[in-house]
């Protein structure tokens, strides 16, 4: 089992990392009670990361995913989405802020 887990790639455990890191904040700050919404923000979150962490191995940065994980699963969905919708309204020439 020891060698399974050496061997699994970086992006799995950067899911992985960013689900733990959200069912734990959730839980902490006392978001949400229900098992299916902490459920959903944490694939949500795992969603996120791999989608991110694809992105900057495409850019040439290997070894990134759990710092990217512990990112994504710290600050949540919502946060992050809300970046990435700031960040694409910036590139498009567009002042206004995100929702």
């Amino acid at each position: 089992m020891i060698n399974w887990l050496r061997e699994v790639d970086s992006s799995f455990w950067g899911v992985v990392m960013s689900i733990i890191m959200a069912v734990l904040r959730i839980v902490r700050d006392k978001e949400e009670d229900k098992f299916f919404r902490i459920a959903v923000e944490a694939l949500l979150c795992g969603a996120i990361t791999f989608t991110i962490g694809s992105g900057v191995k495409a850019l040439g940065y290997e070894g990134w995913d759990l710092f990217v994980g512990g990112t994504v699963g710290a600050f949540g969905s919502q946060y992050v989405r809300a970046l990435g919708y700031a960040w694409a309204k910036s590139k498009a020439g567009q002042k206004d802020k995100a929702p």
